[in-house]
């Protein structure tokens, strides 16, 4: 951009040629001096000048988010105005971050602003762009602009109380008739001491009372996981309410996962749904693994997901369903319920897994659905609204 000075240098340098008037001259050498120490000034100041984001990485939504912006002067020379302008995404609570700076030489100044993005999701936060002009005021000088920065928004996680799940007690560990390993919080009696016992188990009181030494008898169990399977191929939601229904589903995937590793078991998370921002050709797939460490993956997972026309859901349950442990509780989150879904859930159950559905949003015949999968003994769960998970104990 020309600036006003340069403009008025032109005109008094033509005026000074035409009139050869003395004080013409010397008001064009003053402004000839003012000129060249301008150009100088910003262009020592666009060098000197750093600026720098602190931002969080990751939030849940509606919590706040803090910006710290450090503006740092390393050169002598003073920044006289400076406009910085932070630019935000749609829905993020504010459009865009404005403030009016001086800085004197070698000094540093620290600015804060908050704001809250209420739906998950990937954010670009900025960029931030520093504009500058010369002494006078006279023209804007941009010199600086720092690069967006993303945020990613976590889906909305509600506390669950009861889910009411087939194999998913406190230790996540289900009954069965052929010894596995033993639950040493499950005491079912004792039994005479045999060579090889463990000293471990030896209950010393009881030996004590009886007079013979007897050993702690324990429960059977195997370990279980629990393996969510999200639906979200787009033809499986009716096209009434479809984004909200498959958000809807995403935040329960979210709070059953959140659940489950309150609870200390392993949980895994399998989706149709695709990652846009890494490979687009493959689906979701966290094996299940326990820890908050994994909570915190499937999280961040399901805050990149998008959905879209892709693999059915019975696909993928027939491609994964090999690498569950026997016992698994298989929980199949979907806007639907076709029979190829059942004839998958039905060869679910045959090798060992337990089944749950959970139907969400406004899902056609789903009191016929609920009769069917009760009738293949299949817990079935609808979740209408956001609210439903906070009561959820059907």
């Amino acid at each position: 951009m020309v600036s006003f000075l340069f403009i008025a240098l032109i005109m008094l340098l033509l005026a000074a040629i035409l009139s050869q008037e003395p004080f013409v001259f010397t008001l064009l050498y003053i402004l000839l001096a003012v000129f060249v120490l301008d150009l100088v000034w910003k262009r020592q100041v666009a060098k000197s000048i750093q600026v720098d984001r602190r931002m969080q990485a990751r939030a849940f939504p509606d919590e706040p988010v803090q910006v710290q912006l450090k503006i740092d002067n390393k050169g002598w020379m003073p920044l006289v105005w400076g406009q910085l302008s932070e630019g935000f995404p749609p829905g993020v609570s504010i459009r865009t971050f404005q403030q009016v700076i001086t800085l004197g030489g070698h000094q540093t100044q620290l600015l804060e602003y908050n704001f809250k993005v209420p739906k998950r999701g990937v954010y670009p936060i900025g960029p931030l762009n520093l504009t500058h002009g010369d002494l006078m005021g006279f023209s804007k000088d941009q010199r600086f602009t720092l690069h967006s920065q993303p945020l990613i928004v976590y889906p909305k996680v509600v506390p669950l109380q009861e889910l009411g799940f087939p194999s998913i007690s406190p230790l996540g560990n289900k009954k069965y008739h052929q010894p596995i390993f033993e639950d040493p919080t499950r005491p079912i009696g004792k039994r005479d001491y045999q060579r090889g016992d463990s000293q471990r188990r030896i209950d010393w009181r009881a030996s004590a009372s009886i007079g013979s030494l007897q050993v702690k008898l324990f429960e059977p169990a195997i370990a279980l996981e629990t393996a969510i399977f999200l639906d979200l191929n787009r033809d499986a939601y009716p096209q009434k309410r479809y984004i909200d229904a498959i958000e809807l589903a995403i935040s329960t995937a979210a709070s059953i996962a959140s659940w489950v590793v309150e609870s200390r078991e392993s949980v895994g998370l399998y989706t149709n749904g695709k990652n846009l921002l890494e490979d687009y050709q493959k689906p979701i797939v966290f094996p299940p693994a326990k820890g908050y460490a994994q909570l915190m993956e499937i999280l961040e997972g399901l805050a990149k997901v998008q959905s879209m026309e892709t693999q059915s859901i019975e696909n993928l349950i027939h491609q994964q369903k090999v690498n569950l442990s026997w016992g698994a509780t298989l929980v199949v989150i979907a806007g639907s319920a076709p029979q190829t879904l059942f004839d998958q859930m039905i060869q679910s159950q045959r090798v060992g897994l337990q089944v749950v559905l959970v139907l969400v949003g406004d899902v056609v015949g789903v009191d016929e659905i609920k009769t069917k999968a009760n009738y293949l003994g299949v817990d079935c769960y609808h979740i209408l609204y956001g609210i439903d998970l906070k009561s959820w104990a059907v």
